[in-house]
Formats: C-alpha cells, sequence, structure tokens
C-alpha cells in the first residue's frame, strides 16, 4: 500500500509540470539467452533415451508487445511513463514415425508492469532522438507439455501439463529515435533487457523447483529488443522544455 501511495505522489508532482499526456502502443522483437531453460530441454529428452529426438524450436527470436500511458515534455526529464509489457518464447523436441508421434513442448511468458524514463538528447523539427530507461516488476510463467501418440501396434495416448511459476524485476536501457506527426508520435528503440528473476517452482508448491546438473532453473530474459511505437498525443503541442 505504501508503494500505492508513493507512486500515486510521484505520478500527481510529474503531472503538476508535463505539458502533454499520451497513449501508445509498441510492438517488436526480442532475442533471449533462456541457457539454463535450454538445458532443461535437453533433460527433458534425454530422459527417453530410446526416443531420437530433434530440437525443431530452442527459445527464437520472438515478438513483443507493449502499452503505455505517459506524461511528456517534462523539464529534465523528457518523458516519465507506466507501462504493461508482455512477450514469449519456448522450446519444441518432436520425433514421428509410422507408429507414432512424441512431443516435448515448453513455452514461457512474461509480464512486465514499470516505469519508463526518457531523456531527449537531440531535437530538430519533428526529430528527436535520445535515451530511456525502465524498471519494472517481472513475472513469469512457465508451461511444459509433454505429449506422446502411439498408433501402431496399439493405440496409445498420454499427455503430461505442468506449470512453473517466477517473479523478480527487469531494467531495460535503450536508445530512441521519434518523428512527430501531430497528433500522433512515431517512435523506434533499441534496447537490452536484463532480468532478476528467482527459481522457477511449480505452481501450488514452491518448495517443488527445476533444477538441472544440481543448478536451480530460472528464467534467463537478457537479450536486444527492438521495437516500433505509435503514441496518440494529448495536451498542448508546444516546443519541449
Amino acid at each position: 500500500m505504501k508503494r500505492f501511495y508513493l507512486i500515486a505522489f510521484l505520478l500527481i508532482s510529474i503531472s503538476s509540470v508535463a505539458q502533454q499526456f499520451s497513449v501508445g502502443v509498441r510492438g517488436g522483437f526480442g532475442n533471449y539467452s533462456m541457457d539454463l531453460l535450454k538445458e532443461f530441454q535437453q533433460w527433458r529428452s534425454n530422459q527417453l533415451q530410446l526416443l531420437p529426438f530433434k530440437t525443431t524450436d530452442n527459445y527464437p527470436i520472438t515478438p513483443f508487445y507493449r502499452v503505455e500511458a505517459a506524461l511528456n515534455n517534462i523539464k529534465y526529464i523528457g518523458k516519465f511513463a507506466l507501462f504493461y509489457g508482455y512477450y514469449s518464447t519456448g522450446a519444441r523436441s518432436t520425433v514421428s514415425d509410422y507408429s507414432g508421434r512424441a512431443d516435448l513442448d515448453a513455452v514461457i511468458n512474461g509480464h512486465q508492469l514499470g516505469l519508463t524514463i526518457q531523456k531527449d538528447l537531440y531535437n530538430k523539427e519533428n526529430w528527436s532522438a535520445g535515451a530511456y530507461g525502465d524498471v519494472s516488476m517481472l513475472f513469469s510463467n512457465l508451461k511444459t507439455v509433454d505429449n506422446l501418440e502411439i498408433t501402431y501396434p496399439a493405440e496409445v495416448s498420454e499427455k503430461q501439463e505442468y506449470t512453473f511459476l517466477s517473479n523478480g524485476f527487469a531494467i531495460e536501457p535503450g536508445a530512441f529515435i521519434a518523428y512527430q506527426l501531430k497528433p500522433f508520435l512515431f517512435q523506434a528503440n533499441l534496447g537490452l533487457l536484463g532480468d532478476f528473476s528467482r527459481k522457477l517452482y511449480l505452481k501450488g508448491n514452491k518448495d517443488m523447483v527445476i533444477g538441472v546438473n544440481n543448478k536451480p532453473v530460472t528464467p534467463q530474459w537478457l537479450g536486444l529488443r527492438l521495437g516500433l511505437q505509435v503514441s496518440y498525443v494529448f495536451g498542448k503541442q508546444n516546443n519541449k522544455l
């Protein structure tokens, strides 16, 4: 509750010197390390040694999405925003032949809720460029699905699903370039996301954590992200301070 009051006080204080308010949406692509989860996927494949699994996806580059509400043209800062972000990636190992098919799927989702501060370092006519920094709470959700379908010599179907959770926080420093076409603001961002997540534990039982080779498995959202954002700006259209 104290954090809520602190954030509310901060927003009211900053809004008193802001010239504009904006809402925006962002989409782009991110590349995340996920080294420990890649080891976990290999371990899952090795448990069924009789089946020659082939990993077809291994936490590749995937899209991310974000919405924000921001105060703009703030003296000394530039922009202060609240945002929610969502991103997802995963892995699949599979094997199939005339007798059936087996799939080992793992999908991890990330949810961010945080603050961003942006500072213009260059302004000319409708163009601007500068730096930004994000600080956020981060909630991760990993779902694994083991699916076995045998059609010969007998029909057998088996499916196991597990959900694991983790939380922590994340930071993302980066740079941007923007173009204003009133009342819209178009912006390209390039940032480096780093996370500080706790161990993945089984949903409903925090004592059961994922481990591989005596190492606890955590999400590793470290990676570059490139995004494009469009915002609708309300309020005064004066030059930036």
